[in-house]
């Protein structure tokens, strides 16, 4: 098994498709949450679910990152510094992946977080919530080929 490290813009275009999504219908909010939705984000949900995705995402690449670092550290070519996605870098790389796209590089990675000695850095919400937006764009994928 081999780990292969995603770069910025792969992680870009991912996290603008994810951003282009219904996010209401993936991401559930619980009471500390919507006192954030409320105090924080003065009642917009959007920004709030936009704010949660992009955080996911950037969580999801840092756990990549680190995952490819701990298998091949000992490559005199890999580089043992940690890239941090910021706001700005939204706005670089060209368009959102969408449809089989999306899903095919959420699968990637989904198994491009777990190095051969079975080391993970992604938390159990974060991994939770990786494969819920797989499950949820599979079965909306399948809807889509059921009506044609």
């Amino acid at each position: 098994m081999s780990v292969i490290l995603f770069g910025k813009s792969e992680i870009v275009k991912m996290a603008k498709g994810l951003l282009g999504l219904d996010l209401a219908m993936h991401l559930s909010i619980n009471d500390g949450d919507q006192w954030v939705i409320d105090q924080i984000y003065k009642g917009d949900r959007h920004k709030f679910f936009e704010n949660r995705v992009f955080r996911f995402v950037q969580r999801a690449w840092i756990a990549n990152q680190m995952v490819h670092l701990l298998q091949y550290r000992h490559h005199d070519d890999v580089s043992h510094e940690i890239e941090i996605l910021e706001g700005e870098d939204l706005d670089l790389f060209g368009a959102a992946l969408e449809g089989k796209e999306l899903l095919q590089e959420l699968k990637s990675l989904r198994y491009n977080i777990f190095s051969n000695d079975g080391n993970y850095f992604l938390s159990k919400p974060d991994e939770e919530l990786l494969d819920r937006f797989i499950n949820n764009i599979q079965e909306i994928r399948l809807r889509a080929l059921e009506v044609k």
